[in-house]
């Protein structure tokens, strides 16, 4: 029977992942990871997050491949570039989430309609981090503060997040 595994890593942060208990050749007890939670409690949390996350970059590959098309018959070759190395490493995310969110999925015991509330209690959460980075960047700008001093977090939240409309 798989359980939750966490840990902190030596950055500090709390990493937590599915793992299954299991005897190796000689009978000794070991573990083996089947699928990353992204740092969430349980596999409701995680499964949230990946779905939020999954239609999130599907939503900017969809933009993104359009543009593509546009800068290609406009033959933009220097944009051309760039856009195929972020559309490819929006199908390796893709991918990778598809394939943990699978193996959750498996494990899961919830519903569809409590999976869907979980990533709109997800993405609101969510919205109010932005909200407080948009706090913070405010702040320090009025501080005359350099732009690093803000978060990493908060800024790469900032950098790629865009609230729901």
């Amino acid at each position: 029977m798989p359980f939750v595994r966490k840990r902190k890593t030596k950055a500090g942060a709390v990493s937590t992942a599915l793992v299954e208990a299991y005897r190796d050749y000689n009978g000794r007890p070991r573990q083996r990871i089947l699928a990353s939670l992204h740092g969430e409690p349980d596999v409701l949390h995680a499964l949230a997050k990946l779905g939020f996350h999954w239609a999130h970059l599907r939503e900017q590959a969809q933009e993104l491949h359009g543009e593509y098309q546009e800068a290609k018959e406009r033959e933009w070759v220097w944009k051309l570039d760039a856009m195929a190395k972020r559309l490819l490493q929006i199908d390796r995310a893709l991918k990778a989430i598809e394939k943990d969110a699978r193996v959750i999925r498996e494990h899961c015991t919830a519903t569809d309609e409590q999976i869907d509330a979980a990533i709109e209690a997800y993405a609101k959460r969510l919205d109010r981090a932005a909200m407080n980075a948009l706090a913070v960047e405010l702040y320090y700008a009025q501080l005359g503060e350099a732009r690093k001093e803000v978060k990493p977090a908060f800024r790469q939240l900032l950098l790629h997040y865009r609230p729901r409309t």
